[in-house]
């Protein structure tokens, strides 16, 4: 069993909370501290409670602001010298949601899990060069993007073609936090393939997404009719790749003509979209096209789920059709 605790400053903790909760629900065990506050308790009260409301063998994981600060101090001088109780310091939200990933595969915490999990959670402090002093002029990037438009869509060489998707999910924003700290971790992803039109020619978005995947992650960005040449390459059925379309009509031209998808998921689709929507659940909206669009998949694949993260509960696509 475990038991997490973020206590910080102020109420930077509470400012943690419903983050955390959008990436990995509500089903883990957590403790937010406030401190130095006019309406909060005595941290030494608190640690106090939260021990007092530990369960045999569980695991203790904390999380403080600052190393050199008195919050961690105070859990480090109260909390000394027990096998059961870690603690990490300097946290950010990447390195809490990392850490707390362990407790999904079920693993017990060490040292040595928690470090390389943090190893991963430094890379992602990056700077992004939004200004570049070599600006090319939009008849050059125009020549670009038709050279890398051209190159995706090459038909890829193989023997046999292949007729399994293994993974694909519908997400308006293609590559951001919850595909990068959540899914792919659930499936274990060795690469991304992003399918969509207007990304594939855009050269400044795909720089964009390309920095929010991690080195382990091999990513490419292809047009749709790209990403089903590269699909039926037979390599990739034996691979954990994921591929994001930005709706539910990319993922239905994108699946056209294969046989399986072991892994289909609507997952956030339609806020950004304008005029009537239908809502599924609280990031799922769709419109009538969308609702066709999905009818065409499920007639075609058996198995499609509706989900945000890999914690909330699935909903078969048959629920809302």
């Amino acid at each position: 069993m475990y038991k997490f605790v973020v206590a910080a400053h102020g109420k930077l903790a509470q400012g943690y909370k419903s983050t955390i909760e959008m990436f990995l629900g509500t089903s883990l065990d957590i403790d937010y501290i406030t401190t130095y506050t006019e309406d909060s308790l005595d941290l030494e009260e608190q640690i106090t409670q939260i021990l007092a409301s530990l369960a045999e063998n569980t695991q203790l994981i904390i999380f403080t602001d600052l190393f050199s600060g008195s919050v961690n101090q105070k859990f480090i001088t109260t909390l000394e010298n027990r096998p059961e109780v870690f603690i990490i310091s300097g946290t950010n939200l990447p390195a809490i949601l990392e850490v707390m990933t362990i407790s999904m595969s079920g693993e017990k915490f060490t040292q040595e899990l928690i470090e390389e999990k943090l190893e991963s959670a430094r890379q992602e402090i990056k700077q992004y060069p939004l200004y570049k002093k070599e600006s090319k002029d939009k008849k050059e990037l125009a020549q670009e993007n038709k050279k890398v438009s051209q190159k995706q869509n090459q038909q890829v060489n193989s023997d046999e073609e292949n007729t399994k998707i293994p993974a694909l999910r519908v997400d308006e924003r293609l590559v951001h936090g919850q595909i990068v700290m959540m899914w792919s971790k659930a499936l274990s992803l060795e690469g991304i393939i992003v399918a969509n039109d207007e990304v594939a020619n855009d050269l400044t978005q795909q720089s964009s997404l390309k920095l929010a995947v991690p080195s382990n992650i091999k990513i490419v960005i292809r047009t749709l009719e790209g990403a089903r040449k590269l699909l039926k390459d037979s390599r990739i059925a034996n691979m954990n790749v994921l591929v994001l379309t930005k709706t539910i009509a990319d993922a239905a031209v994108v699946t056209e003509g294969f046989e399986s998808v072991d892994f289909l998921n609507i997952g956030n689709v339609g806020k950004a979209t304008e005029g009537k929507k239908e809502k599924w659940t609280n990031t799922v909206f769709v419109t009538d096209k969308e609702v066709e669009a999905a009818k065409q998949l499920a007639q075609q694949f058996s198995e499609i789920k509706v989900q945000n993260v890999p914690a909330d509960t699935s909903h078969s696509l048959n629920e809302f059709l």
